[in-house]
């Protein structure tokens, strides 16, 4: 399911408003979508082309954990619901319990009361349900990348780390 949004452009057999995109630009972010739907990924991929994001996709709860273990530069997580073999729920907590600070977002087309809270129970960071509002939906993964830390900063501290672990050397061995 798709969203009902007003129809100002078709992708496929889609339809989204085309003032969606404010300034998103995310070339340096990877973004795993797990879905097993051809057309609710389609629809996701063409979307998220234009923030010039790279995407990946797990068709299956289990793919998406072993990409999630074996991939270290993805940086948030789409994730559905009703997946086969295992639901996303299940499959939130194992992602989390490999890397606790990834973000998932749960995505599901079949909202129920109490929905968002399972999710975030289960480990999800925030919870989108479908049909999928863009407008809604590119601020929320931008909330979460803002988080992202600075790999600048990170070997800033790297260094002020070895620097510190050589003064303390050198004051030790006087």
């Amino acid at each position: 399911t798709i969203p009902n949004l007003k129809v100002t452009k078709k992708i496929g057999q889609y339809f989204y408003a085309q003032n969606y995109l404010q300034d998103y630009n995310w070339n340096n972010v990877t973004i795993l979508i797990v879905e097993d739907d051809d057309h609710s990924f389609s629809f996701l991929k063409e979307i998220l082309k234009k923030t010039y994001a790279n995407v990946i996709r797990a068709k299956s709860a289990l793919s998406a954990i072993d990409i999630c273990k074996s991939n270290l530069n993805i940086d948030i997580v789409m994730m559905d619901i009703r997946l086969p073999e295992m639901d996303g729920y299940e499959a939130t907590m194992q992602i989390k319990k490999i890397r606790k600070s990834l973000p998932v977002i749960a995505q599901t087309a079949y909202a129920m009361a109490g929905d968002k809270e399972k999710s975030i129970l289960a480990g999800c960071d925030d919870y989108i349900a479908k049909p999928i509002d863009i407008n809604k939906l590119l601020p929320k993964i931008n909330q979460f990348l803002a988080r992202k830390p600075d790999p600048a900063q990170h070997d800033r501290k790297k260094e002020e780390i070895d620097t510190l672990y050589l003064l303390v050397h050198v004051l030790i061995s006087l």
